[in-house]
């Protein structure tokens, strides 16, 4: 996996993202979750500090302080030890997100600030759940609702910055001004709407999650997505789900035509 960061910030911390190659989904389940967070978990061991973090089905948000200068190395690392758990998993080889962490340089505290709150309210906006009933970010751990801590976060420099839990809640109950971040593409946030659609739709075929019809036969993986069209999912997300790539299931739904 090629990483890298784009550019250095003065201060060491970065808005970082690792999306699922093709943009498909990289955790299948809460055990899959867990094992993700118990390597990024490793990262303070590496001078590298967790200032926020966020799953997606689809992709990861983190804020990171990089005292070190090892970001690209852990991310490769992390990335890597996460790649293989899954493939192992789930029986399949390849990569398992794109070729290159996405990073944005944080330059002063109202940045730090904004990218910490973007990566929180990340599942408000994709209608998954309030911040504070979410379980799989970092907001807990900074309102005291983090029974597992699992992830050490370092949450002094924010709660410093807004005058502790109270100014916390306060700075993520309000509205995003439309200058904050815009780091996913719009449609990313549709992704785990049909992902419930999707899996109930792949079970008579034998398939515990819409990934697993990739490996199905030919004729049964074409009827498998045929079914999956029909119940209304978009030729984008059958190619996210399924890892069939756009092309071919635009093949496969012509030649049913």
């Amino acid at each position: 996996m090629t990483t890298g960061v784009r550019r250095r910030a003065a201060s060491g911390c970065y808005h970082v993202t690792l999306r699922g190659n093709g943009k498909q989904i990289i955790f299948e389940d809460d055990g899959d979750r867990r094992r993700f967070l118990g390597y990024l978990a490793r990262l303070p061991e590496h001078d590298v500090a967790i200032i926020a973090w966020c799953l997606m089905s689809n992709h990861v948000h983190l804020v990171l302080e990089d005292a070190g200068d090892a970001l690209s190395g852990e991310m490769q690392r992390l990335a890597s030890s996460y790649a293989h758990y899954f493939n192992k998993r789930y029986g399949r080889s390849g990569h398992v997100f794109e070729t290159r962490f996405k990073s944005q340089a944080i330059e002063d505290d109202a940045y730090l600030l904004a990218a910490v709150r973007y990566v929180h309210l990340n599942p408000a906006v994709a209608g998954m759940g309030a911040p504070d009933t979410y379980p799989w970010s970092s907001y807990r751990s900074y309102i005291g609702l983090d029974d597992a801590g699992i992830v050490p976060v370092s949450v002094s420099a924010v709660l410093g910055l807004l005058d502790g839990v109270a100014g916390f809640r306060e700075f993520h109950a309000q509205r995003i001004p439309g200058g904050d971040l815009r780091f996913d593409d719009p449609d990313d946030v549709s992704l785990d709407d049909v992902v419930a659609i999707a899996r109930a739709v792949v079970e008579p075929f034998g398939c515990a999650s819409a990934s697993d019809a990739k490996a199905l036969p030919k004729a049964e993986r074409d009827r498998c997505i045929r079914a999956l069209r029909r119940h209304g999912l978009s030729v984008k997300d059958i190619s996210r789900l399924t890892g069939v790539s756009e092309p071919t299931v635009y093949r496969i739904l012509r030649a049913a035509e």
